[in-house]
């Protein structure tokens, strides 16, 4: 299977699907980072107990906080935000968690069919957009596959 991106509003989906979802973002809250979405932080009661839109969180391979509100307030463009969030993957107390997140996404891709890894984050885009971190962050993996590995990830956007 693919590596995914997909917006975590959609996680009980992708879980039916067979998908293990990973949160990457940094504050368990909506886009603005200022109102926490209980949802993500308490999650959702079904049948008696409760259950999350995400299988993992990852907050060391987010956005600094800094740059998100930087981009949200257009302070700085996309090109400078993207920038920044691909020297932060390589700073050194970071790398090792994006090393293991290649890791698990080629191990899915490799499983059955039914399997996969998406990438989740709150943006809600329309078809077409790609600011957001995520997809940033799936290319990075795809190249990092490929250049550690020489393993070619297929990015699928949900």
């Amino acid at each position: 299977m693919p590596l995914y991106t997909g917006c975590v509003d959609q996680g009980f989906k992708y879980r039916k699907s067979g998908l293990v979802r990973v949160l990457t973002m940094s504050r368990l809250s909506d886009e603005s980072g200022k109102n926490p979405r209980d949802d993500l932080w308490k999650g959702i009661s079904r049948g008696g107990k409760f259950e999350f839109p995400f299988d993992l969180w990852n907050p060391q391979v987010a956005p600094l906080g800094r740059d998100v509100a930087s981009w949200y307030q257009s302070k700085i463009d996309w090109e400078e935000f993207s920038r920044r969030y691909h020297a932060s993957l390589y700073e050194s107390e970071k790398y090792p968690f994006l090393y293991k997140l290649v890791e698990d996404a080629m191990s899915q891709d490799q499983k059955c069919p039914e399997s996969g890894l998406v990438i989740q984050c709150v943006c809600n885009l329309p078809p077409g957009r790609k600011t957001c971190h995520r997809f940033l962050l799936a290319e990075e993996l795809q190249n990092l596959a490929f250049q550690e590995f020489a393993y070619h990830l297929e990015i699928v956007h949900l």
